[in-house]
């Protein structure tokens, strides 16, 4: 009589990664982020709100390869940049991209809530902080009052990695109607040095000229290099453009 043999039902694979993403909903829910939270769960969870149920582990790992495992470089990236990373759409792309500007809109509301005192070095500290690491060049302008307090930081214009277009009519309109009676102007040079260039100390001198006409204190332009700074106005070479008043 031929032996018969006993078969045993297929047992289903497991995914290794089956739960993950509750896992790890559950888990920032629970503990929230800091500093020493991975950088691929922080963009597993922005993920999270643009790709509805399925998993952002492998996306998140490739958004990091991409940026030269960066999460500063993901975050600062444009929106056509994070769409080269394949599985990134454009919706996936531009909630990337409005994060930080969220964060500075918090950031720009909570400091005229609560009006803090700058002095020049903490004002330029805190425009330093708008755009260290920025990938594009940016000009941010900080408002005071006659006592020092915040009345508005106004991102005045983005331009490309080149150069950004200001305006001297344009800050000028900002300024009156605002109601400051001191400014500090502060940009980045991405890819170039915390050095002014031969365009940034003229228009300094045009723009002290121009808020000198309407009784406002050019206190200061700050030039920023990824973590390296440069004030103007420290510098012996260009501290006389902003003793006009």
């Amino acid at each position: 009589m031929a032996e018969v043999k006993k078969t045993t039902p297929n047992k289903k694979k497991q995914n290794p990664h089956e739960g993950h993403r509750k896992r790890v909903w559950q888990e920032l829910a629970r503990m929230g982020i800091d500093e020493d939270t991975h950088p691929h769960k922080v963009l597993e969870l922005v993920l999270f709100f643009t790709i509805p149920r399925k998993d952002t582990n492998v996306l998140a790992h490739n958004l990091l390869s991409y940026f030269n495992n960066s999460f500063v470089d993901v975050m600062e990236a444009s929106v056509e940049q994070l769409m080269e990373v394949p599985g990134i759409s454009e919706y996936s792309a531009v909630h990337i991209k409005s994060i930080l500007d969220v964060a500075r809109y918090y950031q720009n509301k909570k400091a005229k809530a609560e009006k803090p005192i700058f002095s020049r070095k903490s004002g330029s500290a805190y425009l330093v902080s708008m755009l260290t690491d920025a990938r594009v060049e940016k000009a941010y302008m900080l408002c005071l009052d006659n006592a020092n307090r915040f009345l508005a930081c106004t991102k005045l214009s983005e331009g490309d990695e080149l150069s950004v277009a200001l305006s001297t009519r344009k800050i000028i309109e900002k300024v009156t109607k605002i109601g400051a009676t001191q400014v500090i102007l502060a940009h980045n040079h991405p890819r170039g040095a915390a050095v002014p260039s031969k365009q940034d100390i003229q228009f300094t001198s045009k723009l002290a000229s121009a808020l000198s006409g309407i009784g406002v204190v050019f206190s200061d332009h700050i030039i920023v290099a990824e973590h390296d700074y440069v004030s103007m106005r420290d510098s012996s070479e260009y501290a006389l453009l902003f003793k006009i008043l």
